[in-house]
């Protein structure tokens, strides 16, 4: 009986890493970098949603027992009031001027209705459904209209209200970032 014997070449494996291996260490360890990155990234604008919440409620209040509000007139209601009448809670005041965690804040009167007011603040962030947060708990807090925007000049926006009521359709639609210039939106909230 014939026995055949194949001598393939054996290789022998190097001592350490190989280029693959390495490679794939480092991609595993951004990949868990990226994620810890997302959810803490999550968790602080969560708590700045939550803090501009707070802040615009007592707004709301204090605009609402202001001698405008009690008139129901807001036209002479100058733009730095928020500063000026003490509208603002003294945690709002920097340097002189009213912010939120997202910047600058403004209040004046509606320029279609001086018997409503508009408070407006830019650059919440369009990413990670931070815009259709606080838009949403906006919308429960009984504004006659909430526009969404562009934080830039030129960029376009509209209401996210169907009928007096939030239309998370037009959210999203407006909170996607396809609208804007850059990473965030701007807000009007209209009430009386």
């Amino acid at each position: 009986m014939t026995t055949l014997a194949l001598h393939l070449p054996q290789y022998r494996r190097r001592q350490g890493f190989g280029l693959l291996e390495v490679i794939l260490v480092f991609a595993l360890v951004i990949g868990a970098a990226a994620v810890v990155f997302a959810v803490f990234q999550s968790a602080n604008a969560s708590s700045e949603g939550s803090t501009v919440n707070d802040e615009i409620s007592t707004v709301v209040a204090s605009l609402r027992t202001s001698p405008w509000g009690m008139a129901h007139n807001y036209a002479s209601m100058p733009t730095d009031a928020l500063v000026t009448a003490h509208l603002a809670p003294p945690s709002m005041i920097q340097n002189g001027e009213a912010v939120t965690p997202y910047g600058p804040i403004l209040v004046a009167p509606w320029y279609n209705d001086a018997r409503q007011f508009d408070i407006n603040f830019n650059h919440i962030p369009d990413m990670g459904g931070e815009c259709s947060k606080v838009v949403a708990s906006f919308g429960a807090m009984g504004f006659d209209d909430i526009l969404v925007a562009g934080s830039g000049p030129s960029d376009t926006g509209g209401s996210v209200y169907t009928n007096g009521k939030l239309d998370m359709s037009k959210v999203a639609h407006w909170c996607s970032g396809l609208n804007t210039s850059d990473a965030s939106v701007g807000m009007d909230l209209v009430g009386h």
